[in-house]
């Protein structure tokens, strides 16, 4: 077993088996409704990857759909959507994909609000929050 993948460092650091890491460091604004913002990326080298992201969202005033998507621009690998019920109700989208690149490749955790324009990809969660860890982008290389 090799316990290097136990071991890591956040923002952008070098997995010891392979893989890479990005968490956000701001709220970043979801706007206009039905865009997608890109929140979150790595730059991957050729291989197969575990990609794993989690996008924490919140809308204050309204209930509100969101979604998020896991990407190269073109190819989508996974996607989620989220609904917040009450107003400051933090919900957490999930994505996790096997990818197999043939080339270096930017993949990127991208978000959307459906139907209003204050939604907020959370750096860290909103109710007792213990830091910016709530919105994760993070890859393991598998061969």
């Amino acid at each position: 077993m090799n316990q290097g993948l136990l071991a890591w460092t956040k923002a952008g650091s070098v997995l010891f088996g392979g893989g890479q890491m990005v968490q956000l460091g701001a709220d970043v604004t979801l706007t206009p409704v039905n865009t997608y913002v890109d929140v979150l990326t790595l730059t991957l080298n050729t291989g197969t990857w575990l990609v794993m992201a989690s996008a924490c969202m919140v809308k204050s005033g309204s209930a509100s759909d969101f979604e998020a998507k896991l990407w190269d621009g073109t190819n989508v690998f996974a996607s989620g959507e989220g609904h917040s019920l009450f107003s400051g109700n933090a919900q957490t989208v999930p994505l996790v994909a096997i990818i197999t690149l043939q080339y270096q490749t930017t993949i990127k955790l991208t978000c959307a609000s459906a139907n209003v324009t204050t939604v907020l990809v959370k750096a860290a969660t909103p109710i007792n929050g213990s830091g910016n860890n709530a919105t994760t982008l993070l890859a393991v290389r598998l061969v």
